[in-house]
């Protein structure tokens, strides 16, 4: 084999890497196998009125042509503790722990960057027309999506207010 078709393999082999490795549900199956705690996808384990509204943004983001995966749903006290120590929650009393949050993604590999953006953005305004509040709106200065317009975490949806 000549060099010029190794080092072809080796460019092929990375980019397939690159692009299963960065794939939101592998990278979250290897999240589960190695972090305390649990958190489920199982919308029955949602709270009823939050299941509501986050099908209305779910079929809002599917008449936009969005495909959405619900990455996580109702979670427990040592997921919630692990976040929280990790910098990636704010709170101990997360809506995640009652049911009332969901974190959704884009289910394309993250190196395709601009592609989850702009998923973020109706993300967004889609959970505002269902009446849920998005972690996209939350600002902490210096967070890596400040720069695109979004808070620090544009993934995230819940039920608003008590």
């Amino acid at each position: 084999m000549s060099r010029r078709r190794a080092w072809a393999r080796v460019l092929v082999g990375c980019v397939g890497l690159a692009l299963v490795g960065s794939h939101p549900p592998v990278l979250n199956g290897l999240q589960d196998l190695t972090t305390p705690g649990a958190e489920s996808r199982d919308r029955a384990l949602l709270d009823p009125v939050f299941a509501q509204g986050l099908a209305a943004l779910e079929a809002g983001m599917a008449a936009r042509g969005w495909p959405v995966w619900l990455r996580a749903g109702r979670r427990d006290d040592a997921r919630q503790a692990w976040y929280l120590q990790r910098g990636h929650s704010q709170t101990r009393r997360s809506r995640h722990l009652a049911g009332e949050a969901a974190d959704l993604l884009l289910p394309v590999p993250w190196v395709l960057f601009p592609l989850h953006i702009a998923f973020f953005h109706a993300l967004r305004e889609e959970a505002r027309a269902a009446g849920l509040c998005a972690g996209g709106d939350w600002s902490r200065r210096g967070w890596p999506w400040a720069p695109f317009g979004l808070g620090w975490d544009p993934a995230h949806v819940e039920r608003c207010g008590p």
